[in-house]
This record gives structure tokens, C-alpha cells and sequence, in this order.
């Protein structure tokens, strides 16, 4: 067993003071654990990433306006195809910040054909979907809705997710609803 040496140094007045070494160690060991510990419950309380928007709508209904100023940003362009964007979210509470994905269809129907590159079998699950209705023309808000609902269950269909996978999506959704 190796001898144990107690260190000491003189305070700043002099020699009448003498500092243990020994305790300065451990508050500095003390400090470090309270700071990892403080960084690692941080890392755990993480937002969760990868989150996904899908926004449906006629040409003209707001789609890439809504999602502007979603962003705080002011936004007069016509979004072609499929547009893609992020919304920055904070979390003030916990001081802590994430994206989320956000794909808009443009309003042509031939475009329907693009969602397979913002939502996959696997990227289901972290995906809501927008359904954008123009208020200037409220007599065609439920055709919109219907034909919207139909372009992305074709799609969801197409995706091949497993049955039990599906239903305990479904049955989430119903939940949220509820609630």
C-alpha cells in the first residue's frame, strides 16, 4: 500500500494559513459532477428531432404562407412541387431547441407523386399531417379535405407499413382526438 501524504499549502496571508489540498480536490471534483450530471439530464430532456409536417391544400389556400409565418418570416411566392422547409422550435422552459421537417404538396394533384420523398415507411410515425382550407371559398372546403384525405391515404397505402404497425398508429390518432 502506498503511503499517504497530506499536502498543504500556505493561504495567502501567510504562513499562519495553511489550505488542504485534499478539499480544494474534491470541490473541484464536486463542481465537475454537477456539471456533467447538469449536461447529461439535459442531453435526456431533449426535444425529439426527425419530426415531420406534411401541409395539403388547393393552389392559392396558404399552404407556404401558413408555414411562413409559422417561421416569422413574410412570404408572397407561389411554392411549386414539393417545397420543403424547417420550422426552428424552442422550448423556453427547458432552454432547449429542435427542427421540424416541413414538406408542402403544391395544390396540382399531379404532383402527388413527390411524397415519396418526404414520407417513408419509417418516417410515418413522426408525421402529421395539414390539411390547408381556402375561407374565400367555403363551398369547397369538405371536396378539398376529401380529396387531400384520399391523396394521402393512397400514399400511406402505397408504403406498405406493417398491419399491427398501422393499427396502433390509428388507434394514437384516435386518442389524440379524444383529447
Amino acid at each position: 500500500m502506498a503511503p499517504v501524504v497530506e499536502k498543504k499549502i500556505l493561504g495567502a496571508a501567510g504562513a499562519g494559513e495553511a489550505l488542504d489540498i485534499t478539499s480544494v480536490e474534491e470541490e473541484g471534483q464536486n463542481l465537475w459532477s454537477s456539471i456533467l450530471s447538469e449536461v447529461s439530464t439535459r442531453s435526456r430532456s431533449k426535444l425529439p428531432s426527425g419530426r415531420n409536417i406534411l401541409v395539403f391544400g388547393e393552389d392559392g389556400s396558404g399552404k407556404t404562407t401558413l408555414m411562413a409565418k409559422l417561421q416569422g418570416a413574410d412570404h408572397n411566392k407561389k411554392g411549386r412541387g414539393l417545397e420543403y422547409l424547417y420550422l426552428n422550435v424552442h422550448d423556453e422552459d427547458r432552454d432547449d431547441q429542435t427542427r421540424c421537417n416541413v414538406w408542402i404538396l403544391d395544390g396540382d394533384l399531379y404532383h402527388k407523386g413527390l411524397l415519396k420523398f418526404a414520407v417513408s415507411a419509417d418516417s410515418l410515425k413522426e408525421t402529421i399531417a395539414i390539411f390547408v382550407a381556402d375561407m374565400s371559398r367555403p363551398w369547397t372546403i369538405m371536396e378539398s379535405l376529401q380529396k387531400w384525405a384520399s391523396v394521402l391515404r393512397e400514399h400511406v397505402d402505397k408504403l406498405k407499413v406493417q398491419p399491427e404497425e398501422m393499427r396502433e398508429m390509428e388507434q394514437k390518432c384516435k386518442c389524440n382526438k379524444q383529447l
